[in-house]
């Protein structure tokens, strides 16, 4: 609700402006049981989670942050709408879901992320199956921060 409102809009009665950082979205994950995600222009995407063992992540936000400027993302493309497909391409994962151990038998990024290959869409999970060397994984498409290869362009699709 509080990203809905914009700096010059009417507040309702007893609401005030506040400056919003990321300590008040650690207190906000916590409280409200959230895995907050903030990408950045230029900096590496920020993750916020419940303290670990003490609550279950009930829901997610993704809020996009530039200059003191924040923005609510909706949501991810459909892989129809997708630019190019996801299928066949080598991406980096978000890691804060895998243990240790997958994350030591895994393959790295040169920024520290988790790589696998995208094998296909699972459309009644709404989720992709992406291969990691050593086992295949269902990831949701928030879950993957970026394409870091694809074989198809854009006259293939």
């Amino acid at each position: 609700y509080c990203l809905s409102i914009c700096k010059g809009d009417a507040l309702p009665e007893g609401a005030v402006h506040a400056v919003l950082d990321f300590v008040d979205l650690q207190v906000l994950a916590q409280r409200m049981q959230l895995a907050i995600t903030v990408s950045q222009l230029v900096d590496q995407a920020l993750r916020f989670l419940p303290a670990l063992g003490e609550q279950v992540v009930i829901g997610s936000l993704h809020l996009v942050y530039h200059r003191g400027l924040w923005a609510p993302v909706l949501g991810p493309r459909p892989p129809k709408d997708e630019s190019l497909p996801l299928y066949d391409a080598i991406v980096e994962l978000n890691c804060q879901f895998f243990s240790d151990e997958d994350w030591q038998k895994g393959t790295h990024s040169e920024s520290g992320g988790l790589l696998g290959f995208v094998v296909h869409y699972d459309k009644a999970q709404d989720m992709y199956v992406v291969d990691l060397g050593f086992r295949r994984v269902l990831v949701e498409r928030r879950d993957i921060s970026r394409t870091v290869f694809q074989i198809h362009n854009v006259s293939d699709s």
